[in-house]
């Protein structure tokens, strides 16, 4: 994780960012840290050894606009034969690779630092830190400057275990919070709805997520404080022979006129490769 987005919206539409998983032994959700961050879900099939992640936009949303007429390489990760994500490099719009993030694990295999490293001196210059309970719930995450051994700014989670849900709230390196964000869970652990709250503690957004038998999103939809839909998208997908999705379509629907129709957003590409069996 290079920095911590600052936009409540973005945020939700981020839900990527943290994974649910069930503790076999203790029969309950657990909330950790995502093991990388581009793909909806973590659980790929298969011996992953490296995914490329690219883009084409066909409807930009946002301030930031660009040419986008064919993919573009976006983000690539590699992982080691544990299936955890070891490296992570960012690319820019002229296809120039940032230098690499690395991630490293405690015994429990729990991510507890990633690492950005610097291009000017090739080491690391940002570091983000992660503090779980004894069950694995994460409970801070912390991003440092390595350079001025500063805090830049730090999530603080709660957890309530009977009703499945967890939030986080973001402060600032002088300790002043910024937002709230809230996760429910479904009956599988999967994060079904997300809450983005004003800062006087008001609900300004909530997300609620559709997935199909094989736990993937295939639709979302946004509703104000009021309760109106507000915002709907879909998503289509085409697989490899593993089972893990190579093709992400994402649709939102558009209504004028009385009439709605699906527009096409953006295309998300993966290329995935696999260790040998050996």
């Amino acid at each position: 994780m290079r920095y911590i987005h600052h936009s409540i919206l973005l945020l939700i539409c981020l839900t990527v960012l943290f994974a649910s998983f069930v503790a076999a032994q203790e029969k309950r959700c657990v909330n950790q840290i995502d093991r990388w961050s581009s793909g909806n879900e973590t659980n790929l099939s298969g011996a992953v050894k490296s995914v490329r992640v690219e883009e084409q936009v066909y409807e930009f949303e946002g301030d930031f606009f660009y040419e986008n007429d064919k993919p573009l390489l976006k983000e690539r990760f590699e992982f080691d034969r544990q299936g955890r994500k070891i490296e992570h490099y960012i690319y820019l719009i002229n296809g120039k690779e940032l230098p690499k993030s690395v991630s490293t694990y405690n015994e429990k295999n729990w991510l507890v630092k990633d690492d950005a490293f610097s291009a000017l001196s090739n080491k690391p210059y940002l570091q983000t830190r992660y503090i779980y309970d004894e069950f694995g719930n994460v409970k801070e995450i912390a991003q440092y400057n390595l350079e001025k051994d500063s805090l830049l700014q730090k999530w603080v989670f709660t957890n309530d275990l009977q009703k499945k849900y967890f939030e986080f709230t973001d402060f600032d390196s002088r300790s002043k919070q910024r937002m709230r964000v809230g996760f429910k869970r479904d009956e599988k652990c999967r994060i079904a709805e997300i809450y983005a709250y004003q800062p006087d503690g008001k609900l300004e957004v909530r997300r609620v997520i559709s997935f199909d038998k094989n736990d993937i999103p295939i639709s979302v939809v946004n509703y104000s404080s009021e309760n109106t839909a507000i915002g709907k998208r879909k998503y289509e997908y085409e697989f490899d022979a593993q089972g893990n999705w190579k093709k992400k379509s994402d649709f939102e629907l558009r209504e004028k006129d009385e009439k709605s129709d699906w527009k096409l957003m953006n295309v998300v590409y993966r290329k995935i490769d696999y260790y040998d069996s050996k």
